[in-house]
């Protein structure tokens, strides 16, 4: 069994074996014992004795690989399932409207005084406290004039080793919680009414009441990690932002307005494929020397 475990940890790497398969394993443990319960554990446990030690092993892989494919799809489906703990509700024109008023009761005047870069600004609050927090990170970038969503990315490919592993640590834990919650909603509601047709009443309230507790304590644990998260993304922006000019062989601002210029004429460059009309030597292309201009000319005949 342990080679087993080894294998499967190899297949799907370290941080998708630790933030989504070993909460989906547990997921598929419990809905298991579940069915066969319902099933008579005598009646399992006789057919089971009844197996070859081959057809038990294979049992055994089967449900491995199973927890695997349902590992890789939830692992697509994730970015998505994020969005929603994040409140980007948009799609649905009930919910639009529940968001609107998650969103205003979730404004805090006081706090946003005490602290304005807690809360995103108040046209771009979020309904949940998960996505507030994450995106008034985001909006860190705005004081240099950068935008995160197009600048991130490129960022990120620049930033220091430690940094991206602390980065990639307080993310795992973000997945982490955002799986146990997701997979806590959905034992409560399938799991829940399996045992309520199936078992006796007292199971469909604990499988019920167990996946809302779960879901619950998941998404506090989302809140708290998302805090950790955030504050990254704000170093990121503060600390390292000069990097990505570096790499790209810009000069740096000497000023925060020149900073802010130039981060938008980059921004132009790359949303739009060119800069504001004749705000070209905005983008800080490094000054050409006299001898790089004679190595350029080309010499006459």
């Amino acid at each position: 069994m342990t080679g087993l475990f080894d294998s499967t940890s190899g297949v799907l790497g370290r941080r998708l074996f630790t933030t989504t398969w070993v909460p989906v394993f547990v997921f598929g443990a419990l809905v298991t014992v579940l069915v066969l319960s319902a099933t008579g554990w005598s009646e399992t446990r006789g057919r089971w004795d009844s197996l070859s030690a081959d057809l038990r092993g294979l049992a055994i892989v089967l449900f491995l690989a199973v927890t695997v494919l349902l590992t890789q799809l939830f692992a697509a489906l994730r970015p998505g399932v994020i969005r929603l703990f994040e409140g980007y509700w948009d799609t649905v024109p009930l919910l639009r409207r529940i968001a609107r008023r998650c969103a205003r009761r979730l404004d805090d005047p006081v706090e946003r005084s005490r602290r304005p870069w807690s809360l995103p600004a108040p046209e771009e609050m979020l309904p949940t406290r998960f996505g507030n927090i994450i995106r008034a990170a985001e909006q860190e970038a705005r004081r240099y004039g950068m935008d995160a969503a197009t600048a991130w990315p490129r960022l990120y490919v620049t930033l220091p080793e430690t940094f991206t592993a602390h980065f990639a640590a307080a993310s795992g834990a973000v997945d982490l919680a955002v799986t146990i919650s997701s997979l806590g909603a959905v034992f409560a509601v399938v799991c829940g009414v399996f045992a309520a047709v199936a078992l006796p009443w007292y199971a469909a309230v604990c499988c019920a009441g167990g996946g809302v507790l779960t879901c619950w304590l998941g998404h506090q644990a989302a809140v708290r990690a998302a805090v950790a998260y955030g504050e990254l993304i704000r170093t990121a922006f503060d600390v390292h932002r000069w990097l990505l000019l570096d790499a790209m062989g810009l000069t740096r601002p000497t000023s925060l307005s020149a900073e802010r210029e130039q981060w938008r004429q980059i921004h132009q460059v790359w949303q739009r494929g060119v800069p504001d009309a004749g705000q070209a030597h905005l983008l800080g292309y490094p000054p050409v020397s006299e001898q790089q201009s004679d190595q350029g000319q080309v010499p006459s005949t």
